[in-house]
């Protein structure tokens, strides 16, 4: 994340931290990714752009359609998301996105990459 944040940005993602908070209110255990989401203090655009690798890659999963992403190209596209991040952007760091992703309904499938 840059370290120059200004007051708009900043009040986007408070907001969407508010909306994540009702939906960890709900549920701690399913809904971890969204603290995980926090307590990195990613911002709108980059929560969107792993909710966008990761539903491609539910879908290559469940629809016989479409061929499944392989861990190196999910692994890749993720980890170029966390380096716009405080988060390292190495394998650990995609398999935790992704343990936490995966207990969430919509991601269940993901767990695919983390047998």
């Amino acid at each position: 994340m840059n370290n120059v944040e200004t007051q708009e940005e900043r009040i986007d993602r408070l907001e969407l931290y508010v909306h994540l908070l009702r939906q960890l209110i709900i549920d701690q255990e399913e809904y971890s990714l969204w603290d995980w989401v926090m307590v990195n203090q990613l911002n709108n655009q980059q929560l969107h752009s792993i909710q966008q690798i990761l539903k491609k890659s539910v879908l290559s999963l469940i629809n016989d359609d479409y061929e499944i992403i392989p861990f190196e190209k999910l692994s890749k596209d993720l980890k170029e998301i966390l380096e716009m991040t405080n988060f390292p952007a190495d394998d650990d760091a995609v398999r935790l996105l992704l343990k936490k992703a995966a207990k969430m309904s919509a991601y269940k499938a993901l767990q695919y990459y983390l047998d």
